[in-house]
């Protein structure tokens, strides 16, 4: 019975957070004595099934520090989105892999000048000053590959991801490849372009940790800026059958982490 009632109102905050487009909340709000920094978001929205472009792009337009630049791949639109100032669409009719589609912004306009690059899904909440709050918490931890914790009540699939709140932040040996995930100026010829050896970008988040651990760099997960994750299920979107499948061809080919290796805690960042 307990577990029902738990379950039902898992099903209830997810409902409503998403309808009223519910932004989650900073556990540790802190006045912004962060340098300006450029920095490019690139986005994919697929505007054939329900999504949270325009909150998305509304908070990242909303840097009271930064200069954020807005690059948008859009699948399947019947029309074109609002322009926004700093805002680029490019308008793809046919599905194409989230790996493909983000290269190819990427390489296009980034020739390095970004001090972060900030990759993101459509299908997520983010929390007012989400920007300048969740950067200011990745420089101060220096995670040059930083992702935000998902709320409790979000679809998550894997539980380190989870957002402990009584912590800062922790650093660990995985980010995930998705929803959000944060690339400082010293990772990008590390991480970017994307392999596309693993289309879909699954597996990447375990060769990622090699790749960072190779360069005596550190990654992690801020605790106190989450994000929920609750509009749509992971894979629903895709052929994720085929997606695992061409994780493991990848994975056997690179230097990569295990689970067990990855999902660890080096660091609790109070």
């Amino acid at each position: 019975m307990i577990n029902k009632v738990r379950n039902l109102q898992l099903r209830l905050s997810r409902t409503f957070g998403d309808k009223f487009v519910m932004p989650p909340r900073i556990s540790r709000y802190a006045d912004s004595v962060f340098t300006p920094k450029k920095v490019l978001v690139v986005g994919v929205v697929l505007e054939d099934r329900k999504n949270h472009y325009k909150h998305i792009s509304s908070v990242f337009n909303n840097s009271k520090t930064h200069d954020v630049q807005q690059l948008w791949a859009v699948l399947k639109a019947d029309e074109k989105l609002e322009k926004k100032d700093k805002v680029q669409h490019f308008y793809y009719d046919e599905f194409m892999p989230r790996s493909k589609l983000i290269n190819l912004i990427i390489k296009k306009y980034s020739k390095g000048e970004y001090d972060y690059i900030v990759i993101t899904d459509d299908d997520i909440r983010l929390p007012k000053d989400f920007v300048d709050q969740f950067l200011m918490r990745q420089e101060q931890c220096d995670f040059s590959l930083a992702q935000p914790a998902r709320t409790p009540n979000s679809i998550i699939s894997h539980q380190i991801t989870r957002q402990h709140k009584q912590l800062l932040a922790r650093q660990t040996h995985f980010v995930e490849i998705g929803p959000v995930v944060s690339i400082r100026k010293d990772a990008q010829q590390l991480i970017l372009p994307l392999d596309e050896a693993s289309p879909m970008g699954w597996g990447l988040d375990y060769v990622w940790p090699a790749l960072i651990k190779e360069a005596n760099k550190k990654m992690g997960i801020i605790d106190c800026v989450p994000i929920a994750h609750t509009l749509r299920p992971v894979g629903k979107s895709y052929n994720s059958n085929l997606a695992e499948l061409e994780m493991n061809d990848f994975l056997a080919t690179k230097p990569s982490f295990t689970i067990r290796q990855s999902h660890v805690v080096i660091n609790e960042i109070y």
